[in-house]
């Protein structure tokens, strides 16, 4: 097959693969989409950023324990459990069972 004249571009035409052109606009489009991919990636990441800084500064409240360790935490979370999360020990009368 090799040693007739042709043979490439016919295979080629057959299986419709690119002229260099087309390659250097495959080329172009994925580049254009992986860009689009981490912008996309970026805006998410920013977002949260974003988020997660709202509601600390606003939907949240500071605890600070008496050894001057400070934690935030949602408004409407229970000092146990503020303490908890924030793996401090936290005396209870209910026993840590959440029935006080």
């Amino acid at each position: 097959m090799a040693a007739q004249s042709g043979w490439l571009e016919h295979t080629l035409q057959l299986v419709n693969a690119p002229t260099p052109a087309g390659q250097a606009i495959l080329i172009q489009t994925s580049v254009f989409m992986l860009g689009g991919y981490l912008a996309g990636v970026m805006l998410e990441v920013l977002g949260r950023a974003a988020r997660w800084k709202y509601v600390r500064d606003h939907r949240a409240i500071r605890t600070t324990y008496p050894d001057g360790r400070t934690r935030i935490a949602p408004r409407r979370a229970s000092m146990p459990e503020v303490s908890r999360r924030a793996y401090i020990a936290h005396v209870s009368m209910c026993g840590g069972r959440g029935r006080c």
